[in-house]
C-alpha cells in the first residue's frame, strides 16, 4: 500500500515540474512560466569614467570568439579595435551609421538607442554607455556585465529581431517568452525591451513598492506619468532626490521644475563639463531600474530600448554610492 502511495505521489511531483518547467537550456537553465532558473550568475559595474570602463570593454571583447552588439553610437577608431579582436556582428543606428563599419544600419522612424552586447552566447554587456571617446572617458555611465545563459538567450533573440527589420515601429517585435531571472529562489533580474514590453508600466511599479528613498541620476527626465509618480511618492513620504543633466533642464517637455515645485523634490545639476549620460534610479538600497531608455515618452513608447531592474542589495548600494557621489558633487540646487 505505502508503495503505490510512493509511486502515485511520484507521478503527481513529475506531472507538476512538468507543468511548471520547459525544456532546458544548453546552458543549463530552466524556465518556470515568465521566469528563466539559472544556478550561476554574476555582475560586474563600471562607472565611467572614474573606472577603467575602456580597457575593461576592450579585454571583454579580445577574449571572446563571437560577440553581437547593438549601439545607438560608436566611434570609427574604437570600431577598428572590436572588430579586430573578435567576430563582430554589428547593429548601429541609421544616425550614426557609416560607411566604414562592416555593420548593419538600422532604420525607423524612432532611435535604436540600445547599448548591448553579447558574449560568446553567455555574457550580456548593456547599460548607458556608447562605446565613444566621450562614453568611456568624459560622460558619467554605467557599464553592466552580466553572465548569465538566460540574460544572453534573450538578448540574443531581441538583436535577431532588429536585425530583422522587426523594429520599434514595426508592429512585429514580439513579446519576450520570459523576462525574470531567478537565482536560488529568488528573482534577481528583469528585463524588458521598449517599447513592446510596455517598459514604462514596469518602471512604474517597481518605483511604486519604494518604502524609504529614491535616488536618481538621469541625462532627461520628460515623462509625465513618472514624474506624476515621483511626486506622489515623495507626497507620501518618500525621500525623492537626485541629478540631472545641467543641458537638459529645461529642453521642451522636461519635467525638473514641476518635481521640485510640486513634489518637493531636490534635483541637482550636474557638475561634468561634458555629459551625466545615465539613466538610473536606485530604490531602497535594495533594488536598480537601469538601461538605455531616458525616462521619456520617447524612451518607453518610441525608441528601441533594453531596461535592467536588478534587485540585489549589493549591486544596489554599488548604484546609491555613484548617485549619492553625483549628487554631491552637483553645482546647485534647480530651485
Amino acid at each position: 500500500m505505502m508503495r503505490k502511495r510512493f509511486i502515485v505521489v511520484s507521478i503527481i511531483v513529475i506531472l507538476i515540474l512538468c507543468t511548471f518547467f520547459g525544456e532546458e537550456g544548453i546552458t543549463g537553465f530552466f524556465y518556470l512560466t515568465d521566469a528563466c532558473i539559472e544556478e550561476n550568475l554574476s555582475m560586474e559595474i563600471l562607472f565611467c569614467p572614474s573606472d577603467d570602463c575602456y580597457n575593461r570593454v576592450i579585454q571583454l571583447f579580445s577574449s571572446s570568439d563571437e560577440v553581437y552588439c547593438a549601439f545607438y553610437d560608436l566611434d570609427y577608431e574604437i570600431y577598428k579595435v572590436i572588430e579586430e579582436s573578435t567576430d563582430l556582428s554589428l547593429l548601429i543606428d541609421e544616425d550614426n551609421c557609416i560607411n566604414e563599419y562592416n555593420s548593419e544600419c538600422i532604420y525607423g522612424s524612432g532611435l535604436m538607442h540600445n547599448k548591448f552586447c553579447i558574449f560568446d552566447n553567455e555574457t550580456v554587456l548593456t547599460g548607458s554607455l556608447n562605446p565613444t571617446e566621450n562614453g568611456f572617458f568624459k560622460n558619467n555611465n554605467n557599464v553592466l556585465i552580466i553572465n548569465s545563459g538566460c540574460l544572453a538567450e534573450a538578448y540574443f533573440d531581441e538583436f535577431n529581431e532588429i536585425l530583422k527589420g522587426e523594429n520599434s515601429n514595426s508592429g512585429l517585435k514580439e513579446i519576450n517568452e520570459f523576462n525574470k531571472i531567478i537565482v536560488d529562489g529568488k528573482e534577481i533580474i528583469e528585463f524588458y525591451f521598449c517599447p513592446e514590453d510596455n517598459c514604462r508600466k514596469e518602471v512604474l511599479d517597481t518605483l511604486n513598492n519604494a518604502e524609504q528613498n529614491i535616488c536618481i541620476a538621469a541625462f532627461a527626465l520628460t515623462d509625465e506619468a513618472l514624474s506624476d509618480e515621483l511626486i506622489e511618492l515623495s507626497s507620501s513620504g518618500i525621500n525623492v532626490y537626485g541629478t540631472i543633466e545641467s543641458r537638459n533642464v529645461n529642453i521642451l517637455g522636461s519635467k525638473v521644475s514641476v518635481l521640485e515645485e510640486q513634489g518637493n523634490i531636490l534635483l541637482r545639476l550636474d557638475s561634468n563639463k561634458a555629459n551625466m549620460h545615465n539613466k538610473f534610479f536606485v530604490i531602497d538600497n535594495k533594488s536598480v531600474i537601469t538601461g538605455s531608455a531616458n525616462p521619456s515618452k520617447n524612451g518607453y513608447e518610441k525608441n528601441d530600448e533594453n531596461v535592467l531592474i536588478i534587485h540585489n542589495e549589493e549591486i544596489a548600494q554599488a548604484y546609491l554610492d555613484e548617485c549619492n557621489k553625483i549628487f554631491l558633487a552637483g553645482r546647485a540646487s534647480v530651485k
